[in-house]
């Protein structure tokens, strides 16, 4: 399969619904030294997203 078809069942996985990303926050893209930080400081559970909207 190699490390791209992994990739590519991934994708498939969100895709149907089985595979579910855990999101953590959205921030705004003002608060990205934020979003950067939390992770290290290990007070997300998850992904961290920037948000460009409004």
């Amino acid at each position: 399969m190699g490390h791209h078809g992994g990739r590519r069942h991934a994708g498939q996985g969100i895709k149907n619904g089985r595979l579910k990303p855990r999101v953590s926050r959205v921030l705004p893209l003002a608060a990205a030294a934020e979003a950067h930080r939390l992770p290290g400081d290990r007070q997300t559970i998850g992904k961290v997203l920037l948000s460009t909207a409004g």
